[in-house]
């Protein structure tokens, strides 16, 4: 028997699991931006 108290958990979980997995993915992102902004500029301050 599944209380409701337990189905309620689990949806919390997911949601947590989903907000921790959206913000992986924008660090990740963010991470790649600003690598190929720094690969841009480089050239620039070499000249």
């Amino acid at each position: 028997k599944i209380s409701s108290t337990n189905i309620k958990k689990d949806e919390n979980i997911r949601r947590e699991k989903h907000i921790t997995n959206y913000i992986k993915n924008f660090l990740r992102s963010m991470k790649q931006w600003k690598n190929s902004f720094l690969i841009k500029i480089e050239p620039v301050e070499n000249e």
